[in-house]
């Protein structure tokens, strides 16, 4: 069930990645419990994820319904009712669901890269430290707002919002290509760890485009030394 999860989330992000779309139907008539379940928990991480990447201006999240039409009975051909008005709302709270594993920004989730790597990217050295380096800086700008330190906001560089996004769908890419090597014999075994890089990542977007849009940038007049 994890993987076709995965399956189903990693397809949303790419092609919300690719062409953001503003609603979203997650069509559950099949009958197939296992296939419903997965449908409505892909849709319940995605929600999230996109509502993580627009923490200040939730209206531009998607919106999104379950869809489902009558019972199709034999002998008959239709029409058919089809609901669609069932809307699909999930919390995202403000919170960065992975801690660092010592307090030095350079290397605060290196142990956290190496796993993801090893699960994705062959352990690809240079995929684990950009991974290290936005987790780390993610984190960095999150502590920043939450304990109410905002000099921090005007001393350190955040990455651009289009290079998170970048990374984003580099790491898709990456997972999808992981399982669609073999169907039937999928190798992940953290999947619960790359979901919440997904929600990091998006996070720090989001924190990002806050700051863009508040014009909240590093000022040769503030000095932390």
């Amino acid at each position: 069930l994890n993987i076709l999860i995965l399956q189903i989330f990693t397809d949303l992000v790419k092609r919300y990645l690719e062409e953001p779309f503003s609603t979203l139907y997650l069509d559950i008539s099949s009958g197939h419990n296992i296939y419903i379940s997965a449908v409505i928990e892909a849709g319940r991480l995605f929600s999230t994820f996109t509502n993580l990447q627009h923490l200040g201006s939730k209206e531009k999240a998607p919106k999104i319904f379950i869809t489902f039409s009558e019972p199709i009975r034999p002998n008959y051909d239709g029409p058919y009712k089809v609901f669609t008005d069932y809307a699909f709302e999930t919390k995202a709270f403000y919170h960065y669901p992975l801690l660092p594993t010592t307090s030095n920004l350079k290397d605060a989730y290196t142990i956290h890269a190496k796993d993801v790597s090893i699960e994705i990217a062959d352990g690809n050295r240079a995929f684990k430290n950009k991974l290290n380096e936005i987790l780390s800086h993610g984190y960095f700008f999150y502590s920043a707002l939450k304990n109410n330190t905002p000099l921090v906001l005007y001393f350190w560089e955040h990455h651009p919002a289009e290079s998170i996004e970048t990374f984003l769908k580099e790491i898709n890419n990456l997972v999808i290509k992981k399982l669609s090597t073999n169907y039937l014999n999928v190798h992940i075994n953290n999947i619960d760890l790359i979901k919440k890089v997904y929600l990091c990542l998006s996070l720090y977007l989001g924190i990002v485009r806050i700051l863009r849009e508040r014009t909240i940038k590093p000022k040769a007049e503030v000095n932390l030394r």
